[in-house]
């Protein structure tokens, strides 16, 4: 579930780092449909705008770095 959004974030997230960083995004398919403040604003708009289905709230922050293996 919701495999389409996040494929979509990646793929859209250094652009957004440099529009709209620290910022929520929501997503649906493959549609950016609005940058909030909050998780929450983001979670409002989502079910405001399309209903009771899935969709995707994410902040935009840089990819975490992977960890170091330890031996």
């Amino acid at each position: 579930m919701l495999q389409i959004e996040r494929v979509y974030f990646q793929q859209h997230r250094n652009a957004w780092l440099k529009e709209c960083p620290g910022k929520y995004v929501l997503v649906h398919d493959r549609e950016r449909v609005g940058v909030y403040g909050s998780f929450l604003e983001g979670v409002e708009a989502g079910y405001d705008r399309l209903g009771n289905v899935p969709f995707l709230v994410k902040k935009v922050l840089p990819p975490a770095p992977h960890p170091i293996p330890i031996p």
